[in-house]
């Protein structure tokens, strides 16, 4: 709307603003919400990260572990045979 000298009215201006401003509200909430959504997803992938690493480190144990009892089985038959041929 616009006054006698051809220029809009302030009212015009409000409305004009008000009118854009729920776009911007939803905008930046959007923009928050992804803000979120971003640092939650980073938070997960850091936990998954330090499992996965740590996961890592007991399968390797685990193998460690196998790999020590074979060792000490095989010890152990080597010991049954030579305590046989003392007993002979």
């Amino acid at each position: 709307m616009k006054d006698c000298n051809g220029k809009r009215s302030g009212f015009v201006d409000l409305a004009l603003t008000i009118r854009t401003l729920p776009v911007l509200v939803v905008y930046s909430g959007g923009f928050n919400l992804f803000q979120q959504v971003e640092k939650t997803r980073q938070q997960e992938k850091m936990k998954r990260d330090e499992l996965s690493e740590r996961y890592r480190g007991l399968v390797e144990k685990h193998r460690l572990y196998v790999k020590t009892i074979r060792d000490f089985q095989e010890e152990c038959r080597k010991n049954e045979i030579l305590c046989s041929k003392l007993g002979e």
